[in-house]
């Protein structure tokens, strides 16, 4: 086997990687946007959620006192769900903000990919 033939083999089998690195990162950054989205979806659905509790929980603002039991008990169960939902919120957007980030790396890392495989055409055009 001639050294430029083998020489051709290696381009090809390097562009071949290359290209399956780049459709793998493609396909990853396909899943986190969607990720992203729905993540984002339930934020948002969430933060109405809170809005909603928490124009409950002023309706049954005032001491204790005033309110009868059912009122009180009305009031414990809204601050509960109240700190269940900021929990839920803060995680989810911890989740948001580490996706965002595998967003941007893979972003760089297909980009990064995209200029390889234009080198290697190059290359390619330059030895043919």
């Amino acid at each position: 086997m001639s050294q430029q033939h083998q020489m051709m083999m290696q381009q090809q089998q390097m562009m071949r990687m290359l290209q399956r690195n780049y459709e793998t990162d493609q396909q990853k950054l396909v899943k986190a946007k969607g990720k992203k989205v729905r993540i984002d979806d339930k934020i948002r659905n969430l933060k109405s959620e809170l809005l909603t509790t928490r124009e409950d929980l002023s309706l049954l603002q005032g001491s204790d006192m005033k309110l009868n039991k059912q009122q009180q008990k009305r009031k414990k169960k809204l601050l509960k769900t109240l700190a269940k939902m900021n929990g839920k919120i803060a995680r989810n957007t911890e989740r948001l903000r580490s996706i965002n980030s595998d967003i941007a790396k893979l972003e760089t890392q297909t980009e990064e990919t995209s200029h390889e495989i234009e080198k290697e055409n190059k290359k390619t055009k330059n030895s043919k």
